[in-house]
Formats: C-alpha cells, sequence, structure tokens
C-alpha cells in the first residue's frame, strides 16, 4: 500500500489553510481502522447498533455538552464509519473571570478545531478494543 506522507493512505481531504475552528458548518466522516464493522450490523435495512455502536452515538450527543459552541445536527453510526453534520457557533467574548484554582483560565477555552472535536469524542470510545482509521477521516 502507498502512503501519504508516510502514515496516511491518501491525502488529507481538508483545505490548505482553512482554519477548521471558524464558525461554519462541516460534514465529518470517521472510519474504523481497517473499516471493521465495529459499531454494529443492519438488518432488514435498519441499522442495529451493538453496545460499541450506542457508546459512539452516546459520545456524539454528548459533544454538544461538553462544548457549547459545537451542535452536532445530524449524524448516523453505520457498522464501520460515522457521518455527522457539525456546526461551530461563533465563540462569544467575555470578561476575564479571576479564580483561585491553579492551571484554569477564561481566557482559554477549549481547543475547538474539528480534529480536536474527533478527538475528544473518539478518545472514550478508544479505551475499547477497536481504533479508528488514521487517515481520511474528515471531510469539510
Amino acid at each position: 500500500m502507498r502512503l501519504f506522507r508516510k502514515t496516511d493512505r491518501i491525502p488529507s481531504a481538508r483545505l490548505c489553510g482553512k482554519d477548521y475552528a471558524e464558525a461554519g458548518m462541516y460534514l465529518v466522516t470517521v472510519c474504523t481502522r481497517g473499516l471493521k464493522h465495529w459499531f454494529g450490523e443492519v438488518q432488514e435495512e435498519r441499522m442495529v447498533l451493538n453496545a460499541v455502536g450506542k457508546m459512539v452515538e452516546g459520545e456524539i450527543q454528548r459533544t454538544s455538552l461538553l462544548r457549547g459552541n459545537v451542535l452536532v445536527d445530524v449524524w448516523v453510526v453505520m457498522p464501520n464509519h460515522v457521518h455527522m453534520i457539525m456546526e461551530i457557533l461563533p465563540v462569544i467574548e467575555t470578561d476575564t473571570v479571576e479564580t483561585c484554582r491553579r492551571h484554569v483560565s477564561a481566557d482559554n477555552p477549549p481547543d475547538l478545531r474539528i480534529p480536536s472535536i474527533q478527538s475528544s469524542s473518539k478518545s472514550p470510545c478508544s479505551r475499547n478494543p477497536f481504533a479508528y482509521h488514521r487517515s481520511g477521516d474528515s471531510i469539510a
């Protein structure tokens, strides 16, 4: 198999120079490594999620709760991949808030780029015996 940049099987579909943290709508597709069917199966033309597929769906639903300016409008979990339409809303500037805790700052919001959002959704699921495919997993 020919590799792109020694790790990816295909060139990135991401636009060069595009800031994927800016407000907008994004189509995101994430595939399992080797396109292995980890999330369930199609039965009688309907997707039936297994326990891992239900966990992935739960993480998608939690994305908007964890990141107030990210909405996952529509998604579908398939046996070996997930499609999502994400909307990143504009960040509303607020005044700085002082805190007595160390390493906490209102000036440093969570990373809002699409790859970071994907990573935070995949991370809890990656503790299970499946892995996501590295390359070509984002299209915007």
